[in-house]
């Protein structure tokens, strides 16, 4: 993940007509909230939970606007399993 964060920085640096705004996110916006779930359930643990009474989920979700191919990861999951992977071979 950090991997795309320097190559969307190289990239910028070195196109002849940047954007004046890049939105350096995946291609799958996702609330933490989901991530958490997913997240959980990658390693065998009990997801969180919401409260309905309580809390309302709300939010905005970012949508990128840097081209596919300056990712090595185009989704979160994708970064994900590579550092749980990582994670399992320590």
């Amino acid at each position: 993940m950090d991997r795309d964060l320097v190559a969307i920085i190289a990239n910028v640096l070195t196109i002849d007509a940047p954007k004046p705004l890049y939105i350096a996110t995946d291609y799958a916006p996702v609330t933490t909230f989901e991530l958490g779930v997913w997240l959980s359930q990658q390693i065998n643990e009990t997801p969180p939970a919401l409260d309905d009474k309580k809390v309302a989920v709300t939010g905005k979700r970012l949508h990128s606007n840097i081209p596919l191919a300056w990712l090595a990861y185009p989704d979160w999951q994708v970064g994900y399993r590579d550092i749980l992977r990582h994670q399992e071979q320590h």
